[in-house]
């Protein structure tokens, strides 16, 4: 590693995606190459379009079609603000996420990706770590990094000890075709200075007052998306208690592969959404031991303050009194 490389590089500060959510907040997260898009793209289909029955079968369909559709327009974005442009203005559209909705069925799912607007196959997306932290001010940090696979290229600069990362694995290649004989991705192509596209979406809600209401970020490649959706609606949405919404069981579809992924503890406690699910067609995969995004995620409710972190993976909350 030479001092050039790191004298050369500087973060890019750039404004956030901000949206309004089901009800009124106004959440604010990572613009591209992160994923905050698509979890502005997931709330804008469910605004007026879900009820707030947990329990109801149709409200979980239209919240995984919405996931499938996300993920169709995933594979438009990139680093590559003149590539992404008619993506991102659709992403954030209210009038698309409305012509989306007419696209959703409660009885019936589509298997093809190109239904759900995948025009590129997608690369690999793996790895990450998210801290989420509030102090007394009310001032809030949201921060995901990754270094990609466990010990990012498993190699350490003998100059400095800095663990490399193997990010490059994350763009797309030029070589070859995927799933469908669907093309790779142009914006997400390898250029000097562009970073690869990732799902990593750490996202700041608050009330309207403006005040913070929910810090949430995850860890876990393409799962981050979805998980941290599920976790906002089922707080701010369903009313579930922060531990409730991290600890309630899981699903997960990413279009690539066709199938919904659940854990095992959602196919024993919610046995009719699961029997609902196959006779609307969708292909199911019961995970034994599932690698789902780890949520970590701050929840402020007046004077009081929840914090939690997701079982699933390692780690831990802090409450520090001063």
């Amino acid at each position: 590693m030479k001092k050039t490389w790191l004298t050369t590089r500087s973060p890019r500060w750039t404004d956030p995606v901000t949206s309004t959510l089901l009800k009124g907040e106004t959440m604010y997260t990572s613009s591209e190459p992160g994923s905050g898009l698509l979890l502005t793209f997931i709330f804008n289909v469910l605004n007026g379009f879900i009820d707030e029955n947990v329990n109801s079968y149709k409200n979980w369909q239209r919240i995984i079609e919405a996931f499938k559709h996300a993920y169709g327009l995933k594979t438009w974005l990139g680093d590559d603000p003149y590539l992404i442009r008619e993506a991102k203005e659709n992403l954030t559209s209210e009038e698309f996420a409305k012509a989306t909705q007419k696209k959703i069925f409660d009885d019936r799912t589509c298997k093809k990706p190109t239904y759900y607007g995948a025009g590129n196959f997608p690369p690999p997306d793996t790895g990450s770590v998210n801290i989420c932290v509030l102090d007394i001010y009310g001032d809030s940090v949201v921060l995901t990094s990754s270094l990609s696979r466990n010990f990012g290229a498993g190699i350490a600069s003998q100059s400095t000890g800095i663990i490399l990362n193997s990010q490059m694995g994350e763009f797309s290649s030029p070589c070859g075709h995927g799933e469908g004989c669907l093309p790779p991705n142009k914006a997400n192509f390898i250029e000097h200075g562009k970073r690869p596209l990732t799902s990593m979406s750490p996202t700041v809600i608050v009330d309207i007052d403006n005040q913070m209401k929910f810090l949430v970020g995850a860890t876990g490649g393409p799962r981050m998306i979805t998980q941290i959706a599920l976790t906002v609606l089922k707080k701010l949405w369903f009313n579930m208690t922060l531990e409730e919404a991290v600890q309630h069981p899981r699903f997960h579809h990413q279009l690539f592969p066709m199938v919904l992924y659940l854990e095992k503890e959602f196919d024993v406690k919610e046995q009719a959404l699961v029997t609902a699910f196959r006779q609307i067609g969708h292909e199911i995969e019961i995970e034994e031991c599932p690698t789902y995004a780890g949520v970590t995620a701050i929840y402020k409710d007046h004077n009081n303050l929840y914090a939690v972190t997701d079982p699933r993976r390692p780690g831990s909350s802090y409450y520090i009194y001063t």
